[in-house]
């Protein structure tokens, strides 16, 4: 499990999403410093608070900040209110070269870029596993998995960053509810994009064994 709250680290290091963090000097502090009562205090009553239009960016703060402190229960029935308001079901449209969404009216005027919700979709897969919930975090993953490729047959040069770490998280996952042979094709990919990563060949080496690949794990042997 501490492999994945690296991959975790990773891509909050790597992302480039346009939600905006609490701006306030106080709260930003005590969430970077991992303290996340009174920041979950402020956005409870920020998200209470604030106009349609606003409301969406602080309930994805409020999310995260209830991530950190280990609520990974709360943290998913905001993502998932989130989600429904965006109608998921319909996100995916081929419109213009685009994305259109069916948003709720109260959102409407709260346009999400591709990443965000993308994101949204791995944050909740990231929040089952934590709590312990495989089946479910497996789910989430092959839903994010089709909205990127959905998002790829519109925009062919559409590119997710943390791509790679998704897949490794997603690889490890697997590997958790022993799926190996799907855990070794998402270990493949990761190694593909970047074969230097540290103890890959072991990750490889092994679920290769597990998955009956005798003969590919050799490669990854040394």
């Amino acid at each position: 499990m501490a492999k994945i709250y690296l991959i975790i680290t990773l891509i909050f290091l790597t992302a480039c999403s346009s939600v905006n963090r609490v701006t306030d000097y106080e709260i930003d502090a005590y969430y970077r410093q991992g303290y996340y009562p009174p920041v979950i205090e402020a956005l409870e009553e920020r998200v209470e608070s604030s106009s349609d239009t606003d409301k969406i960016m602080h309930q994805l703060n409020l999310a995260l900040a209830y991530q950190g402190n280990g609520q990974y229960g709360e943290s998913n029935k905001i993502l998932m209110a989130v989600k429904a308001e965006l109608n998921w079901d319909k996100v995916f449209k081929l419109k213009e070269s685009a994305l259109a969404f069916a948003i709720n009216e109260n959102y409407k005027k709260y346009q999400l870029a591709e990443y965000e919700q993308l994101m949204i979709q791995f944050y909740i897969a990231a929040n089952y596993a934590f709590s312990g919930n495989v089946q479910s975090a497996l789910v989430e993953m092959r839903s994010l998995d089709l909205a990127f490729y959905h998002l790829r047959q519109i925009n062919p040069h559409f590119s997710f960053l943390g791509k790679t770490h998704l897949s490794y998280f997603s690889a490890m996952v697997y590997e958790a509810n022993f799926k190996f042979d799907e855990a070794y094709i998402d270990y493949e990919r990761v190694y593909q994009a970047n074969p230097k990563s540290p103890y890959l060949g072991f990750d490889l080496y092994r679920t290769a064994i597990w998955s009956g690949r005798n003969t590919v794990a050799e490669k990854y042997a040394t």
